[in-house]
C-alpha cells in the first residue's frame, strides 16, 4: 500500500474533519501524515475542553532533540502537584523551595544581607550559602546551645570590683560606672624633727627634717660651720691632707705588671743571682732610695784560643774552637759576638744589646729549652725540623702561604676568606675553594650573579632550604628549582649516574634506552629519570638489564615501548625495582 495523505480543506483545523478522515481509513494503513493549515501550524481555535493523554506519566511534551520553542501559560505550572504561578511579572515558587537541595527562604522569616559595624566596614553576605562568624575577645567566652539554637556572650575578665582596706566602691548601675573613694587616710602630720608643708595650690606635701644632722671630722678630714649644714643645707668634707704623687702600678720589662692591692700594699725586692739590693733613708736632702749592685761576672778575660777586645761599652769575644758561656749577664749596651763552628750557648740571660751567631748551633741541657721573651725579627729563612706549637696568634705577612701536609685540622668553626680592611661583594668576586686534580675543581663566588657557583655537579644526600625563584640565569639543576635537565640522544644508549633527575630526548627511530643493573650503575633509591620521544621517534623501546620494571596499574615486567609524542617516567624504588609509568607507553 502506497502512502496516503490527508489535507484539510483549511487551517486552522476542524477536528470534526480529521475524525470523519480517521473514519475512513482503511484497516490496511499503517501509517497517516497530515500537512493541516497553510502555514504549518495547528491552530486551537475550536477547541473547547482540556486536552488529556489517554494515559498518566507516558507521553511527553517534545523530546531532548526535538523541543518545543516557547511556552505561553497564563495560570499555574503544575509539577508532580507542586505549583508555580505568577504574580504580576514575578514568578511565585512553593513553600520549601530548594535550590540543588538547599532551602531558598523561609517565607516566615526576615534576614539581614549586610551587617553594619560602628566604625568600621559593613560585612555583606555575597552567596546565599555565605556564614557569619562571631569570635571572642580578650575576656570574653562564646558558646552555643544547639537545642535553643541560642549564642552565649560571656564575660571572662573583671566583671565586679571589691573595696579594701581605706577603698570605697560605689556603682552607678544606670551607667555602668564605678566610683572608687579613698575612705582612710587623708592627711599627714609632722613628727618629731620633722616639718610638714602643705601647698594646696598643687596639692602637694613637702616635708623637711628639722631634727639633728651631724657629722664629725676625722683624720685629714675638716667639716666646713664646725660640722653644721649652711645657709643652703650643704656640708663641705675637706682633706685637709692631700697625698702625693705616687705609683700605684708597677710595670717590670718582660713580666706581668703589679698593681697596688690596697693603700697599704708594700713592694717588696728580692734580691736574685748575682745582685745585691741595698736601701738608703732620706738624711737631709737626700731622698729615699734602692741601689742594685751587680755581684757575678763583671769582665772576660782571654784564654787560650780566645781573644777578647774591648771598647766603649762592648765586649767583643773571637775564637775559633767551641765555647759555652753560662750564668752571663750582658748589659743594654753589651754586643756580643761568637764566631766558630758549633758553638753552645746554654743558660745565658741577654739583656739589651746583640748576640750575633755566625755559622752556629744554639743549644741547651735545660729541659725547659730555650725562651725569647721579646718581639724577635729574623731576616732569612726559617726551618724548623719538629713541631712547631705557637700559642699566641699566628700572623702571615706574604703574598703566598704554602702548606705541604697530608691532613689539614683547623679547631676553629668558620674560616674567613677575602678579609681585606674594606671588604665588598667585588672585592670577594671569584673567591672560594679550588681543589687540583686532572683539571680543576673550583667552588667560587660570582658576583655578577650573587650565586656560589660549582664547575661540576654537586651530590648531596638531601638539600633543604626555601626553593630558588628562577630567573633568566637559572639553569634547570639549580638548587631549589625543580626542572629537568635535558639529555638528548640519537642513537641506542645505556643510562649513566649523570642522567639522574633528567629527561632523555629522543628523536630518532627505533632506538632503544636501556638503565642498567644496580651493580653497574647504583642510582640512588628515589631517582627519577623521565623518557620523551620526539615526533621523529616513531617508537622508543625503554629496556632494563638484570633488575626489575613495574608497569604501574598492571605489575607486568619487562620493557616497554613508547610512541613518538609520549613521555614516561621511571622511579627507582628499591636497589633492583623501577616502576615506569607514562602516557603513550605499552
Amino acid at each position: 500500500m502506497t502512502r496516503q495523505t490527508i489535507t484539510s480543506r483549511s487551517a486552522p483545523i476542524v477536528w470534526s474533519t480529521v475524525d470523519e478522515a480517521f473514519e475512513k481509513i482503511n484497516a490496511n494503513f499503517t501509517e497517516l501524515y497530515a500537512s493541516i493549515g497553510d502555514a504549518g501550524s495547528i491552530g486551537f481555535d475550536a477547541l473547547v475542553s482540556d486536552l488529556i493523554p489517554n494515559q498518566n506519566d507516558t507521553y511527553n511534551l517534545g523530546d531532548p532533540s526535538k523541543r518545543w520553542s516557547n511556552l505561553y501559560l497564563s495560570g499555574s505550572l503544575s509539577l508532580g502537584g507542586a505549583a508555580i504561578t505568577n504574580e504580576g511579572l514575578t514568578i511565585d515558587l512553593p513553600s520549601g523551595s530548594t535550590v540543588a537541595g538547599q532551602l531558598i527562604i523561609d517565607q516566615n522569616k526576615s534576614f539581614f544581607k549586610e551587617v553594619a559595624i560602628v566604625g568600621g566596614s559593613s560585612i555583606v553576605a555575597d552567596q546565599f550559602s555565605d556564614i557569619l562568624n562571631l569570635e571572642p575577645g580578650n575576656g570574653i567566652r562564646l558558646f552555643t546551645d544547639s537545642a535553643s539554637d541560642t549564642i552565649i556572650i560571656a564575660n571572662d575578665g573583671v566583671n565586679g570590683i571589691q573595696a579594701g582596706i581605706g577603698i570605697g566602691v560605689n556603682s552607678d548601675s544606670t551607667a555602668g560606672v564605678y566610683i572608687i573613694s579613698n575612705e582612710g587616710v587623708r592627711s599627714v602630720t609632722a613628727g618629731d624633727g620633722m616639718e610638714i608643708v602643705d601647698s594646696s595650690a598643687t596639692g602637694d606635701i613637702t616635708i623637711h627634717n628639722n631634727g639633728v644632722l651631724r657629722l664629725e671630722a676625722g683624720p685629714s678630714i675638716t667639716l666646713s660651720n664646725g660640722g653644721l649644714p649652711d645657709g643652703d643645707g650643704k656640708i663641705i668634707i675637706t682633706n685637709s691632707a692631700p697625698a702625693g704623687n705616687a705609683y700605684r702600678i708597677i710595670a717590670v720589662s718582660g713580666e706581668a705588671t703589679l698593681t697596688a692591692p690596697s693603700l697599704a700594699g708594700t713592694l717588696t725586692l728580692i734580691e736574685g743571682a748575682g745582685m745585691n739590693i741595698t736601701t738608703a733613708l732620706a738624711s737631709g736632702a737626700l731622698t729615699n732610695r734602692v741601689t742594685f749592685e751587680n755581684t757575678g761576672v763583671l769582665s772576660l778575660t782571654a784564654g787560650a784560643g780566645l781573644t777578647v777586645s774591648a771598647a766603649t761599652g762592648a765586649v767583643t769575644v773571637s775564637f775559633n774552637n767551641r765555647i759555652d758561656i753560662i750564668g752571663s749577664v750582658f748589659g743594654d749596651d753589651s754586643t756580643v759576638i761568637i764566631n766558630g763552628i758549633d758553638n753552645t750557648v746554654s743558660g745565658t740571660s741577654v739583656t739589651g744589646g746583640v748576640v750575633r751567631l755566625t755559622g752556629s748551633t744554639i743549644s741547651t741541657t735545660d729541659s725547659s729549652g730555650i725562651t725569647v721573651v721579646t718581639a724577635t725579627t729574623f731576616n732569612s729563612d726559617v726551618t724548623i725540623d719538629n713541631e712547631l706549637t705557637v700559642t699566641g696568634n699566628l700572623i702571615v705577612n706574604g703574598t703566598t702561604t704554602t702548606i705541604n701536609s697530608v691532613t689539614l685540622t683547623v679547631d676553629d668553626k668558620n674560616i674567613e676568606l677575602g678579609s681585606t680592611a674594606s671588604p665588598t661583594d667585588a672585592t670577594a668576586d671569584g673567591g672560594g675553594i679550588t681543589l687540583k686534580g686532572t683539571t680543576d675543581k673550583t667552588f667560587n663566588y660570582v658576583n655578577s650573579t650573587g650565586l656560589w657557583t660549582a664547575n661540576i655537579g654537586i651530590a648531596a644526600a638531601s638539600f633543604t632550604g626555601p626553593a630558588a625563584t628562577a630567573t633568566t640565569s637559572s639553569t634547570a639543576a639549580s638548587v631549589g628549582y625543580m626542572g629537568l635537565p635535558q639529555s638528548a640522544t640519537t642513537t641506542t644508549a645505556t643510562l649513566a649516574i649523570g642522567d639522574a633527575g633528567k629527561h632523555i630526548y629522543v628523536n630518532t627511530a627505533s632506538q632503544t634506552m636501556t638503565i642498567p643493573a644496580n651493580s653497574a650503575v647504583p642510582y640512588p633509591i628515589g631517582t627519577a629519570i623521565t623518557f620523551v620521544a620526539g615526533p621523529s621517534a616513531g617508537t622508543v623501546t625503554i629496556a632494563i638489564t638484570t633488575d626489575i620494571m613495574y608497569l604501574v596499574g598492571t605489575g607486568t615486567t619487562g620493557s616497554r615501548t613508547l610512541a613518538a609524542y609520549g613521555t614516561a617516567t621511571a622511579i627507582k624504588v628499591s636497589a633492583t625495582a623501577w616502576y615506569i609509568n607514562g602516557t603513550g607507553l605499552t
